[in-house]
């Protein structure tokens, strides 16, 4: 069992580390954070627009985070927002946002392929659903 739980947590806390390394290094390319991805990721795929509030959910980052990461991308000519009060408002990618998010997402599918290249399409299904189901039962356990 010890073995086990060194491999599970050194392999996660190792996984995650190396996805922030990524992110970090790809994103600063962009003139960007590491911690500005999931919200440019999520406004990409939201065109209609997202309040900070949902993306919040989204992103499974606390209100305040996002909302400083908001404030910093609309600083800098990525995201705008529309509405009367800001934090009710819809924020949307500019078109600097949405070309950078499209840069981003060949990253990200650059990294995918290079991380699943060895995976069958039924294998990279199957490893999805054990790790969701992963993480649903840690959720569970940790509430």
């Amino acid at each position: 069992m010890e073995e086990r739980f060194e491999n599970f947590v050194s392999s996660i806390t190792n996984i995650n580390r190396y996805i922030s390394r990524i992110k970090s290094d790809e994103m600063e390319e962009l003139g960007l954070k590491g911690n500005h991805t999931m919200c440019i990721y999520y406004l990409d795929k939201h065109p209609e627009g997202l309040t900070s509030t949902k993306l919040a959910v989204i992103c499974e980052e606390d209100k305040a985070s996002v909302s400083r990461t908001l404030n910093y991308l609309e600083e800098t000519g990525f995201v705008v927002w529309n509405g009367d009060q800001k934090y009710r408002a819809n924020y949307y990618l500019t078109v600097k946002g949405r070309r950078t998010a499209s840069k981003m997402n060949a990253i990200i599918k650059r990294v995918l392929d290079k991380v699943g290249d060895f995976f069958t399409e039924k294998q990279r299904d199957e490893f999805y659903g054990a790790l969701q189901e992963i993480e649903k039962q840690l959720k569970e356990l940790s509430e």
